[in-house]
């Protein structure tokens, strides 16, 4: 975060020389302390405004949004097919109020752009395509669990226990998924560093895991989960088998258990700067 308030200091630092507009970052609100204490160390001056839960008529902004524009629709070529789909996907994922809208609906919609684009010349977001997802489950852990599957039947081939894809994953701990390196996954379990770049890779291409660092030289490899709110999620998958009893895996499952104790559930939020 250093060079990156570095900038900003040049930039806004001097009132008789900071550019027009503002600069809006974004971020959970469990951040907003800390950056606002670190803005105001370089006088920085800033503003806060909190982002609501999306809501009904966001969400189906947000289906209909690549044929709402010429150039959207030049580059996707996807329709909806029934009008009224983009108010049920809505209505669904705001049937649990305390869901967590926006990554439910970029994971639905990233698997139904998938298929649809797979299946036909023309994309179509329609009803069978929606209920074909829906019936698999709307919900973090039902897309946890698919993943999981997935990364079982790939790592089983490489060799890995059972729960080492579990275990990888829970040591990213609750509330903000905290960021490791791969030195500090190694350190951790150093039993079975032969398995751990291709395990996290495993991860990553299966969209549970994404590395930080990757755009920024210098830095070394890292990991962390691409989503806050899976990090509960994930702690419940952990915990799970082992209250059916001790099983592979489980010396993995309580390094976890030692370490993600941070409230889960918080809200996002942003700060304009300028």
């Amino acid at each position: 975060m250093a060079p990156f308030l570095a900038a900003l200091a040049s930039l806004f630092g001097d009132p008789g020389r900071r550019p027009a507009g503002r600069l809006i970052l974004g971020f959970r609100k469990e951040w907003l302390a800390e950056i606002k204490e670190r803005l105001s160390e370089r006088t920085l001056p800033c503003s806060e405004v909190f982002l609501e839960r999306l809501g009904r008529e966001g969400i189906i902004e947000i289906v209909t949004g690549p044929g709402r524009t010429p150039r959207l629709r030049d580059q996707y070529r996807l329709t909806v097919g029934d009008p009224l789909l983009p108010g049920q996907i809505a209505d669904d994922l705001l049937a649990d109020r305390e869901s967590p809208v926006a990554p439910l609906l970029a994971i639905l919609l990233a698997g139904m752009w998938e298929a649809a684009r797979r299946s036909y010349d023309q994309p179509v977001f329609d009803e069978n395509l929606y209920h074909e997802f829906r019936s698999r489950g709307l919900k973090l852990d039902d897309f946890l669990g698919r993943r999981l599957k997935a990364l079982g039947n790939v790592a089983g081939g490489g060799g890995l226990r059972p729960g080492a894809g579990r275990a990888g994953l829970s040591h990213h701990p609750l509330g903000t998924a905290e960021q490791r390196t791969l030195a500090d996954l190694e350190q951790t379990y150093s039993h079975r560093r032969d398995v751990l770049p291709g395990l996290v890779q495993q991860c990553q291409d299966l969209y549970l895991l994404v590395d930080p660092a990757r755009n920024q030289p210098g830095q070394p490899p890292a990991s962390r989960l691409t989503h806050d709110t899976l990090a509960p999620t994930c702690a419940n998958a952990s915990m799970s088998p082992m209250r059916r009893g001790s099983g592979h895996g489980g010396f993995w499952r309580a390094g976890f258990l030692q370490r993600g104790k941070r409230n889960a559930g918080r809200s996002p939020g942003s700060c304009a700067v300028g």
